[in-house]
């Protein structure tokens, strides 16, 4: 009896011994606080273990104080107090700038370094606690230098980079400039990149955007010591440099397998060893002749640039072959502004946060593996957020429409730039009573005429985890007298109601008036749901598609540009005025 009892106290403990207790922190992207500081560089974890982001109240005009979030649990709650830090008495405040700067430690020697960026960009070193230390200073250039991250520390430690974007014309180069240092920022060497290409007036653009030519680079070094700088561009796509000896000096300028436009990404060394990216996967609305401006006295609104309709959302994605592919492109965070109708001027202006859009972003590391990511850039859209990078692995996602629209993007623009660089909204696309059964709710899309919009036909986009290949399923109703629409597998954020989807889609099925899919012999029949299956493979570049158990083979419009995957499902009313529309029932995907 001794010996059972005794076999089966290891059994039990086998069975439980090993077991830990379950995270309290977040698994999916969860909201924990709101940051005091646009989001790309203010968050750090301080030498007692506490997480700070720190900020000013007040706007950058008139600051009211600063001061600093803290959290001592990981970032689960947070408390606000005066921020106290030992400042430099030789500058100015540096902490009293556009977007206070985080420290981080130095490997080799245990110090606490940060990076100032302005007129004349130094690194600060605080030797001890940075709250008993008065730190000293180090001059990187004399160059003006904006937007510097904290400093990366690359070959183990024994050299430091630091990067910005020049805030005028750069001779010696582009306006992105890279510097090295071997001796703890003692002396520096700098690199230079080049411009990228501009953007220019071409069809479907009848106005430029706001210029940028190669700035807010992000880099990462990579397992066979090469260095990875991504950078924000006005084309459709971030551009890519590599280094292969330590910064000093890089390659030409590409197109990065990355869209985006005009706007920042992040590069994140997990402590896995895995790559993490987060940027805004989206390209924006072609530019309209500038002369519908409303505003023109700010540079920005002068011919410069129009309006972002590309920053509502914010995507993440993972490598675990060092940036080769990537699996993800999923949605972390969305505008909770995105359908305001006073969109360009809510919650009022704050100085140099009254971009309303969500696509700056910085990530640290805390326990039971997960990230605390900070991103946005106006108050009332800055976030806090934890989730696990395991969260970006899923391969299957579904909406039912309980939540309401709350991951769907059906915002309308109305015409005329507002506030800073952006257009009042309105919802387009709706939910309304399934005529089938009342007590359900579907996705509704028509196309009611409305000269005060860019352009009135609705649209709904909704993310799911990136996939080569897969199957959707949903289910589609058309009204007798319906004008049809259109139902897209697309690799990116467009504007809902961007008719560039019928032209960039590598999958599109146009449902005509008749109710037949154009190129298919598939018809639907009106006044009726009809359960549909879209099964899609980028090898074959085509898709079987089944309504009703009616199968038909589709092939892809066009090659992807890029090859990660479909992650975005893209529906269209009638370009044609239609006040019938068709509805779309639950959603779910499943990537292989």
């Amino acid at each position: 009896m001794i010996r059972l009892l005794a076999v089966l106290t290891i059994l039990l403990c086998l069975i439980g011994c090993g077991k830990t207790e379950t995270s309290k922190l977040p698994f999916s992207p969860t909201f924990v606080a709101t940051p005091p500081a646009n989001a790309f560089r203010s968050l750090w974890r301080a030498p007692d273990g506490s997480i700070h982001s720190h900020g000013f109240l007040g706007t950058a005009k008139s600051p009211e104080g600063i001061i600093t979030l803290a959290s001592n649990d990981e970032g689960l709650t947070w408390t606000q107090n005066p921020f106290t830090i030992k400042r430099t008495e030789d500058k100015e405040d540096p902490f009293h700038t556009y977007i206070p700067t985080s420290l981080k430690q130095d490997p080799t020697t245990g110090d606490w370094l940060a990076i100032m960026d302005g007129k004349e960009p130094y690194l600060t070193r605080w030797k001890g606690d940075p709250w008993e230390v008065t730190p000293t200073t180090q001059k990187i250039t004399d160059r003006a230098l904006i937007m510097m991250r904290p400093p990366i520390f690359i070959r183990d430690g024994s050299r430091i980079i630091a990067a910005g974007h020049n805030h005028s014309f750069n001779p010696l180069g582009g306006w992105t400039s890279i510097y090295h240092s071997d001796n703890g920022g003692v002396t520096w060497q700098d690199a230079h990149l080049e411009k990228v290409p501009d953007h220019s007036i071409t069809p479907p653009h009848l106005g430029l955007r706001w210029q940028n030519p190669g700035v807010e680079p992000t880099i990462v070094e990579l397992k066979d010591g090469r260095l990875w700088c991504l950078l924000r561009t006005s084309l459709d796509r971030h551009y890519e440099s590599y280094s292969e000896d330590g910064g000093a000096s890089w390659s030409r300028l590409r197109p990065s397998p990355f869209w985006g436009t005009i706007t920042m990404k992040t590069f994140h060394r997990l402590p896995d060893g895995r790559l993490m990216l987060i940027w805004t996967n989206a390209t924006p609305l072609p530019e309209t002749p500038h002369h519908t401006r409303e505003q023109g006295k700010k540079d920005w609104e002068t011919g410069r640039q129009e309006a972002f309709t590309n920053r509502d959302t914010l995507h993440a994605a993972l490598s675990y072959d060092e940036g080769k592919t990537w699996v993800g492109f999923r949605e972390i965070l969305r505008n909770r502004l995105r359908n305001a109708p006073d969109f360009g001027t809510s919650h009022g202006g704050v100085g140099p946060s009254n971009d309303r859009s969500v696509h700056q972003s910085q990530v640290i590391d805390i326990k039971d593996e997960r990230v605390l990511i900070q991103a946005g850039q106006h108050p009332a859209l800055r976030s806090l957020l934890i989730m696990h990078p395991d969260w970006l692995l899923e391969k299957q996602q579904a909406d039912d429409f309980s939540q309401g629209l709350d991951a769907w993007h059906v915002q309308q623009f109305k015409a005329g730039v507002v506030g800073h660089c952006a257009y009042n909204r309105q919802s387009g696309a709706i939910l309304v009573p399934n005529p089938s059964n009342p007590d359900q709710q579907v996705l509704s899309l028509k196309h009611i005429p409305d000269d005060s919009l860019i352009s009135s036909p609705q649209g709904a986009l909704w993310n799911f985890p990136v996939g080569r290949s897969g199957t959707l399923k949903t289910s589609v109703y058309l009204p007798s007298g319906s004008k049809g629409g259109v139902i897209a597998l697309n690799d990116r954020w467009l504007a809902p109601i961007d008719d560039q989807v019928r032209t960039v889609a590598p999958l599109l099925i146009q449902i005509q008036e008749d109710g037949t899919i154009q190129d298919t012999t598939i018809r639907l029949t009106p006044d009726t749901w009809h359960s549909l299956e879209i099964s899609w493979s980028y090898e074959d570049e085509s898709a079987q598609i089944t309504l009703d158990g009616q199968s038909s083979h589709l092939a892809f419009t066009h090659s992807p540009i890029l090859p990660h995957g479909f992650s975005y499902l893209h529906l269209q009313s009638s370009l044609e005025s239609d006040e019938d529309g068709f509805l779309i029932g639950p959603v779910s995907v499943q990537v292989d």
